[in-house]
């Protein structure tokens, strides 16, 4: 049975590789023999595991030293405990199928290669949610930027003047509606006002309230051509 249990399980292990924590150097065999041939057979099955626990959890082993340490125990839940203790320092883990050898039942023998299989899987880190937050808006101006766009705009005698000063200007910025009423200001007839409202639309970060400015606008009929431009730009 053991060689049975041997020869499967050296082929379910070979390419077993682990980043564990192993020691590098084990016990020498004439220590190693020392501290086996201390341990008690005379006593409680559990007190026989606790004893090879405290070796395997205090001492550096390989492969084939722990396997003789499982002969000591005589069950094969205890020899699951103490190779499961084991593993996590073995110094040549390729070298672990060897423990398999100890076990008296297969299957108990492949519960022990799951658990040490499990252990070589790295665990899944799930990374932290992602919050997203509100875009923050840097395209508004300073105070003393916009104070020098509408001092552009003002000093422009004609309304088509005007306008092209604000089509150069408008691209770099955003306004807020009030800012926008403002502008509207620097054009002295309601056409020039309407086609200020027009082209900056887009530029506007407060949308939701650009029906405030058609009040900045005279005639009725301008009035209503930039109700009916909002409406056909919002739906």
């Amino acid at each position: 049975m053991r060689h049975v249990i041997l020869s499967l399980l050296l082929i379910c292990s070979i390419a077993t590789i682990t980043t564990a924590n192993h020691c590098i150097q084990p016990l020498p065999e004439h220590q190693f023999n020392q501290l086996r041939n201390s341990l008690k057979p005379s006593r409680s099955e559990q007190f026989r595991m606790n004893e090879v626990l405290n070796l395997v959890n205090n001492y550096c082993f390989n492969s084939a030293q722990i396997q003789s340490l499982l002969f000591h125990v005589q069950t094969d839940h205890s020899r699951i405990t103490i190779g499961k203790a084991a593993f996590s320092g073995v110094a040549d883990p390729h070298n672990f199928y060897m423990v398999y050898d100890a076990f008296n039942s297969f299957s108990m023998a492949f519960r022990l290669h799951d658990i040490v299989h499990n252990q070589l899987i790295a665990p899944i880190v799930t990374p932290p949610p992602v919050i997203i937050q509100d875009p923050v808006i840097i395209c508004e101006p300073t105070p003393d930027d916009f104070a020098h766009i509408l001092r552009t705009i003002r000093n422009e005698s004609f309304a088509n003047d005007k306008l092209s000063a604000l089509h150069l200007i408008a691209p770099n910025y955003c306004f807020t509606v009030n800012q926008i009423g403002q502008i509207m200001d620097a054009f002295h007839f309601s056409g020039g006002k309407l086609s200020a409202a027009k082209a900056l639309y887009d530029n506007a970060i407060d949308q939701h309230n650009y029906y405030r400015l058609v009040d900045k606008i005279v005639f009725r009929s301008d009035k209503e051509e930039l109700r009916r431009y909002i409406n056909d730009r919002r739906f």
